[in-house]
């Protein structure tokens, strides 16, 4: 046994440092030095070696002392790089030249992975217990920074970890029973020290798994919503009572027909109060009355509310002699003139010529308009009163947009199901010996331990054919084959027309769907020979 082994004689590992990886069998064996303090006394007990540091050495050679085979099998092939740390053990001490094995040193962190150089890598050793700690991955308490989740394998799972950015996982859900294998590249965009990595969602990846239960379709249910929607308020009905302080019950006052101009862009969900004056409205009609009681000046004003909700004003103009006088009148508001609506909601202390009236009569003025107010109404069953709107002939309030859509249901069942997902920004699926007419040949060579990009990009991207979406393939077959069956002609031998009969697909249908045709039906992101 060679002097600097026997001052560690009671060790069974020494760390050691990678001065070789290129193995000329192949198998994985390295060239190694062992960090202790006598290093050169293993160079000088070779053989006919009298020389500091081996410079007569034939690396490789069966006298090699530096060839430390790999303790791992063989099937799993995994190399130190030059630089890094390792742990040697020697089979038998006595023996100084043969059954010498490494196993891979501990790294810092994960994300040291694509290599370590030796200090660094000491950090958890015995060798380098002052030497700065890389960032942990985890929390304090435990948990995995949400962007970095996912990345490193979990505790319970087994997994072959690549250099970089690609490994297999092969996982299982204990409490679902569920197995899952993982083959993954580009999970994270880069591994740098002290540096979380961030998962990277358009890695390429291929999972395969098994489920212990299945979803298939239900009965469905229909699932019933309400919508407002902001529409432009045609018209304004404004009613005044000009005496509102008599106390005789003899009212006079008028009713008036606005028009809103479209382009003031007036919405039912941002209509003012009724102080708010809308300067551009239009006065279309007018209707006047004096001398009425107060029930019959409340008729008065709700017949004139009725006559335009029916297109006919008593004892005024039809609407409309074209039709459509719906979408001209409606949506209109109901309300009282501004001097009336200031009566109402105003307090006494307010200027008698902002009011327009004798403060003394305030009190009696405002108890006959709230009076008259709560009874103008289109109906007498509505809650709204005074000011209100009127969505479309007979609906007071916001009218809501009633739709139906159908739910497909899923039901559980305890079926198992197994599943296969790929998925990357590219999918090339190629089979040997198959050729598109008209392209070349895709022959493989040189390609065994993997395909580089460039070979992607000239040889297999322009040989290759878009796949078809079958569901959108199948709604075009479908449009062609009403058309065939539903079109006509005006005359023997001519063009067919471009509409058809009925509910069938037109000429401009069919054509619209060809002119999408190369981004719905086909999917030039997955490709095949």
């Amino acid at each position: 046994m060679s002097k600097g082994l026997k001052d560690s004689a009671r060790r069974n590992l020494y760390y050691g440092k990678v001065v070789d990886n290129i193995d000329p069998l192949m198998l994985g064996r390295i060239r190694a030095e062992v960090i202790i303090k006598n290093q050169q006394d293993i160079e000088l007990s070779v053989p006919n070696t009298n020389v500091k540091n081996g410079d007569n050495i034939k690396k490789w050679s069966e006298n090699d002392p530096f060839v430390v085979y790999p303790l791992l099998p063989y099937f799993l092939y995994q190399v130190p790089a030059v630089g890094e740390l390792v742990q040697i053990m020697y089979a038998n001490d006595n023996n100084q030249y043969q059954d010498i094995y490494y196993i891979q040193g501990a790294f810092s962190s994960p994300v040291q992975t694509p290599f370590e150089q030796i200090e660094p890598a000491k950090a958890l050793t015995g060798l380098g217990p002052r030497i700065k700690q890389s960032l942990p991955i985890r929390n304090v308490d435990g948990t995995i920074p949400k962007n970095t989740k996912g990345i490193f394998p979990e505790p319970g799972d087994n997994a072959l970890m690549g250099r970089g950015t690609a490994d297999v996982v092969v996982k299982r859900n204990k409490e679902k029973g569920e197995d899952t294998v993982l083959i993954r590249a580009g999970k994270t965009e880069k591994l740098e020290r002290n540096v979380l990595p961030v998962q990277n969602i358009r890695r390429a990846f291929s999972q395969v798994s098994q489920f212990q239960q299945r979803t298939i379709p239900s009965t469905p249910t229909n699932i019933i919503s309400q919508k407002v929607e902001a529409k432009l308020v045609k018209k304004i009905i404004e009613w005044q009572i000009s005496n509102p302080e008599n106390g005789s019950d003899s009212y006079s006052g008028n009713v008036i027909l606005y028009t809103l101009p479209a382009e003031d862009k007036v919405l039912t969900n941002s209509f003012g109060l009724p102080n708010n004056p809308y300067l551009n409205k239009v006065r279309e009609y007018e209707s006047k009355f004096d001398d009425l009681s107060m029930d019959n000046a409340i008729n008065f004003i709700n017949n004139f509310i009725k006559g335009v909700n029916d297109g006919k004003i008593p004892n005024g103009p039809q609407l409309s002699t074209n039709g459509g006088w719906e979408t001209q009148y409606f949506p209109l508001y109901v309300r009282p003139a501004s001097s009336n609506y200031k009566v109402m909601v105003l307090n006494t202390s307010t200027s008698q010529a902002k009011l327009n009236v004798n403060l003394l009569t305030i009190p009696t003025a405002r108890k006959n308009l709230t009076k008259i107010n709560k009874s103008i109404k289109f109906s007498e069953g509505q809650k709204q009163y005074g000011n209100f709107l009127m969505s479309s002939p007979g609906v007071v309030g916001v009218q809501k947009t009633v739709k139906i859509q159908e739910k497909q249901n899923l039901q559980v069942v305890g079926e198992r199901q197994s599943v296969i997902v790929d998925g990357a920004d590219k999918i090339y699926l190629l089979s040997h010996g198959s050729k598109i007419p008209g392209k070349d040949e895709i022959i493989l060579n040189d390609t065994l331990y993997g395909i580089p990009q460039e070979f992607i990009e000239n040889t297999i991207e322009p040989n290759t054919s878009s796949m078809v979406r079958g569901e959108e393939l199948l709604k075009l077959l479908n449009y062609l084959i009403q058309f065939v069956f539903a079109h006509s002609h005006d005359y023997h031998n001519e063009s067919p027309n471009t509409k058809c009969h009925g509910s069938a697909p037109s000429k401009e249908d069919i054509d619209a769907l060809f002119a999408s045709a190369k981004e719905t039906i086909l999917n030039t992101n997955i490709r095949l020979n």
